[in-house]
């Protein structure tokens, strides 16, 4: 039910999330009055779950996120002043992550004279306040004023010892464990206490890993200043052990890197401590596990020539996904070509709305702007997944597909797939597109079609929302996530270098150049971990290998910047194989230096990425023999790089 809820829902534009609040809202039995005190009234919010008044953006997201969903899987189509207030709250956050606190400041201030009515939003004013007070080692007094008064905008009744009574997003969570760490005389037990919060069912696993490594990391150093761990007995090392498993565990299954290398140091001396209590042989696994990962992520780190440590939780605080309602439709219409005055008439809208929403002056209404996608060939409710299904048979049947094909069970995947085909209405075109897609890839890979004939049917698939001719056009292009996916697939199989298949990677890259600029970048982090990917691998398989360190670069930077693992390991295999592949060329010998593919294979172990691990373990096998090293993963071998998950 959750899993469907999350990953199919479609968002309406501007009231987007108002049916996933009710249904959540409805499934949990919760209070009312609970859910929005301290964000609106209960009378507000009555009436916004009636569709008869409407909340801002942030309010919607905070009372979404106490419901335990982050939406990460949902684009938020929104309006010129949300998505004014949207952009500055990431120049703000890109700031502080680049370490320019004065520029941050200075944003802030601006922020604060411009977007000051809600309590959101000025509780994220304090917070990187004090994230910046923080990161600068300002006097402790003078960054827990900040914390405080953030805490004191939407959670000012929160008190340590009956958290269960209150309902907190993530955002409010981090507010409270930076103010708990900041307050004088604040003992271990108001860290627990959150860790056992987020155990409700209602927290999804990305909401979590947002906030729990790092309450578990406060939780022990709050515990080692209570008393040191070297004393601590067995049943509370094992406590300790418990707690901060469970911290690795969400970091590994989210691919997060939020406190990873602090809980993983945490963790190898717990396990040390314990082993001096009880000696055996799992324990000693566990341990040597644990100095594996650590030497992978230090590495890691080394290559992508970042901090270690986690120093501030901005990230926390972005909206992922937002794109202005304005800027879609517009840049759309020039990708294919159609002249306002035909799109007016296709959607029955007047040509004056067109050049107001260009000029930005105002946004159209929902119904408006629906009839203008579907004139655009865009899903009417926009969503990262554009199939659109209205049943939870279906969407577990998706699932299920999905998830055989990612594990190459292509027979299995073959059998859902014809379910769906038979279940699911493909008169819409996006639908349509779709299922012409998953199906153009299980041919391929049942071996049912040869590579000549896959990217004659890639240009088809394009072509039932998208002419192909339009990627070669001088327009910027203006793509859904399955539109994505396709062009995607073309260049990675496209192996004959043509003139036709030089311009469209360089559309692509160019598309993919406007995306991984900041401040957006690090809430497109996910969409662009598969795109700007494939870029660089197809430079790289070309033999440009200097532009294809380029997006590699680029990439791996974002991917630290918006603290996630992603497709690390592939970019540092990457890096290898061009050096590699550069040093052949020039005629010098191949490279034998085993540390970046021994980083790669214990990078995916951690990652819980099976196939990976064995993709470059085989690959350290042979460098000890005189085999090529020269296939490469281009994105990977256990996540397709065209089939959206």
């Amino acid at each position: 039910m959750r899993q469907w809820r999350r990953r199919m829902e479609t968002i309406e534009y501007y009231g987007w999330n108002r049916k996933l609040i009710q249904e959540l809202s409805m499934a949990y039995h919760v209070d009312e009055s609970v859910l929005c005190s301290g964000l609106c009234t209960e009378t507000l919010l009555r009436k916004f779950l009636e569709n008869k008044k409407e909340l801002s953006g942030t309010v919607r997201t905070y009372l979404l996120g106490r419901l335990g969903d982050g939406a990460e899987d949902y684009v938020r189509l929104v309006d010129v002043e949300e998505y004014s207030e949207w952009y500055a709250r990431m120049g703000i956050i890109a700031a502080i992550i680049e370490k320019r606190y004065e520029d941050a400041q200075e944003q802030l201030e601006v922020y604060r004279k411009e977007y000051w009515e809600g309590a959101p939003e000025r509780q994220f004013y304090y917070a990187m306040r004090g994230t910046i007070s923080g990161c600068l080692g300002e006097e402790n007094d003078k960054t827990f004023q900040f914390w405080k008064s953030a805490k004191n905008e939407t959670i000012k009744n929160v008190r340590c010892g009956e958290l269960q009574a209150h309902m907190l997003c993530v955002q409010e969570l981090n507010v409270l464990l930076d103010y708990y760490m900041t307050k004088e005389n604040t003992g271990s037990e108001a860290f627990l206490e959150v860790m056992e919060y987020m155990q409700q069912e209602r927290y999804n696993l990305r909401s979590k890993s947002k906030v729990f490594p790092k309450a578990c990391y406060f939780y022990i150093q709050k515990r080692r200043e209570e008393r040191t761990l070297e004393d601590i007995s067995l049943e509370d090392g094992k406590e300790l052990l418990r707690w901060i498993t469970e911290s690795l565990d969400l970091l590994r299954d989210t691919h997060s890197i939020m406190y990873l290398y602090e809980c993983l140091l945490e963790y190898r001396t717990i396990l040390k401590l314990l082993l001096n209590q009880v000696n055996n042989e799992d324990s000693k696994k566990k341990l040597s596990d644990a100095e594996n990962w650590i030497w992978a992520i230090e590495k890691m780190y080394e290559y992508a020539d970042s901090d270690k440590e986690t120093i501030e939780s901005a990230i926390v605080y972005i909206t992922n996904n937002v794109e202005c309602v304005n800027d879609v439709i517009e840049r759309r219409r020039k990708m294919l070509g159609i002249q306002r005055a035909e799109l007016a008439d296709r959607a029955d809208v007047a040509v004056r709305t067109l050049e107001r929403m260009k000029e930005k002056k105002s946004s159209p209404r929902r119904d408006n702007a629906c009839r203008m996608m579907e004139a655009l060939n865009l899903p009417p409710d926009y969503s990262v997944n554009d199939l659109i299904v209205t049943q939870e048979r279906d969407a577990d049947l998706v699932r299920k597909f999905r998830l055989a094909f990612l594990a190459h069970s292509y027979e299995k995947a073959n059998v859902y797939l014809t379910v769906l085909e038979e279940y699911v209405d493909q008169s819409a075109r996006y639908n349509k597109q779709m299922f012409c897609q998953w199906r153009s890839l299980l041919d391929f890979e049942l071996k049912k079609t040869n590579c000549e004939s896959y990217l004659d049917e890639l240009k088809n698939n394009l072509s039932i929302t998208v002419p192909w001719k339009a990627l070669m056009s001088e327009n910027k292009l203006e793509l859904t996530k399955t539109e994505e996916n396709i062009i995607n697939a073309y260049i990675l199989d496209a192996s004959k270098d043509s003139e036709e298949n030089q311009r469209i990677l360089s559309a692509f890259a160019e598309y993919c150049k406007d995306m991984i600029k900041m401040p957006m970048a690090i809430g497109r982090a996910a969409r662009l971990d598969m795109i700007v990917r494939t870029v660089g691998s197809a430079y790289g398989n070309r033999g440009d290998f200097e532009k294809s360190d380029e997006w590699n670069k680029l990439l791996m930077e974002n991917s630290m910047k918006s603290r996630r693992m992603f497709s690390t390991a592939a970019l540092i295999y990457e890096q290898w194989w061009n050096a590699n592949e550069a040093q052949k060329a020039s005629g010098g010998q191949a490279i034998t230096d085993k540390s970046r593919m021994q980083c790669c294979a214990l990078i995916s172990n951690f990652g819980k990425r099976n196939q990976h691990e064995a993709f470059y373990s085989k690959k350290l096998a042979l460098m000890g023999e005189n085999e090529s090293l020269t296939n490469r993963p281009i994105t990977g071998s256990s996540e397709s790089p065209v089939l959206p998950v």
